[in-house]
């Protein structure tokens, strides 16, 4: 099976692409990589460097559609410029088989706050990008953006997961919910609302949202069930964080690769 991820490439501190890569790897799946940014490093360190690859996405993307390239799905993380939001439609109308398959990380926002750089319009693109989705992966403060709702501690899961699902998505999972002493995901469709939840661990690293829905989409793609992709990612991230924590001396990213 072969699949296109759309997303940053961070060149130090394991995030996005240097996350997503090996995970769809071990699952077997042929991929091709089309970067929105390259950054110095991940975003938890200080002063990270982005560069935007609009310009380059499209002269890429060019060539591709020239020589007949076809994927069975796409799976889009972290944008840079809302202008990327028309060249992955376009990708999708030219490059993705009939029945293939769309996975949108809106990778935009995390507590609270869009992330530095971006504004309103990528909001209203990434609903654009939603509304054609087979799944959408959004965390709390994505969710309360693309449903118009404020955020904060008191927010309606179930609001939100209604909310999510009108923009069009196919399958909405809903990541970073958190209940009591536990965090997970819901998985929302037209016949299912399943929380998926696990022991709330003390730390939490940058990558381990990519490292989730990399796992889901690895899974999605071999024919494995939702639900069952769902729960398989959450015991993963689990167990990642733990050996993470063990390893936090000797490294600066999450430990995963043992694990996989």
């Amino acid at each position: 099976m072969k699949i296109l991820t759309i997303q940053d490439m961070s060149c130090y501190g394991g995030s996005s692409l240097s996350v997503a890569l090996p995970v769809l790897s071990r699952a077997g799946l042929e991929t091709a990589v089309l970067p929105t940014a390259i950054l110095s490093t991940n975003t938890s360190v200080k002063n990270a460097k982005i560069y935007d690859f609009t310009t380059e996405m499209e002269e890429i993307l060019n060539h591709w559609i020239n020589e007949g390239f076809v994927f069975d799905a796409i799976y889009t993380g972290y944008i840079a410029n809302p202008k990327q939001i028309d060249i992955i439609l376009k990708a999708k109308e030219k490059l993705l088989k009939k029945d293939g398959l769309v996975f949108v990380d809106p990778a935009i926002a995390d507590n609270g706050a869009l992330y530095k750089g971006l504004d309103e319009k990528i909001v209203e693109g990434m609903k654009k990008l939603c509304s054609v989705a087979d799944y959408i992966f959004p965390n709390i403060t994505e969710a309360c953006l693309l449903t118009n709702q404020e955020y904060n501690d008191n927010v309606s899961i179930q609001l939100l997961l209604q909310g999510l699902y009108k923009l069009g998505a196919k399958n909405v999972i809903l990541t970073s919910v958190s209940y009591e002493d536990k965090i997970g995901a819901v998985l929302f469709n037209a016949n299912k609302n399943i929380y998926v939840l696990r022991a709330k661990e003390e730390k939490t690293y940058c990558g381990l949202g990519d490292l989730f829905t990399s796992s889901i989409v690895g899974s999605i793609c071999n024919g494995i069930d939702d639900e069952i992709a769902l729960n398989k990612a959450c015991d993963l991230a689990t167990q990642v964080i733990k050996k993470t924590s063990e390893d936090t001396n000797i490294r600066k990213n999450i430990s995963f690769e043992s694990l996989l």
